[in-house]
């Protein structure tokens, strides 16, 4: 079973606490970092499947991986 990446845990957190969850609010900062990197694997996804068809496949799954993934 993979990992759950920390950006995925961070906005779960956040929205468990905006519906009256337990613990604190999440570190602006920290929510910022993890909407950015939420953002850009949105915007990848949507370029392997809206922009670049099946025949790119696998060009665009190395840009959402890297955009899960950044290293």
């Amino acid at each position: 079973m993979s990992k759950q990446h920390q950006h995925v845990k961070t906005l779960r957190n956040h929205n468990r606490w905006r519906h009256g969850g337990d613990g604190e609010m999440t570190n602006p900062t920290a929510l910022g970092i993890a909407l950015d990197w939420a953002i850009a694997v949105c915007e990848a996804a949507d370029n392997l499947v809206n922009v670049n068809g099946r025949h790119h496949a696998e060009k665009a799954y190395s840009r959402l991986e890297n955009a899960v993934n950044p290293e």
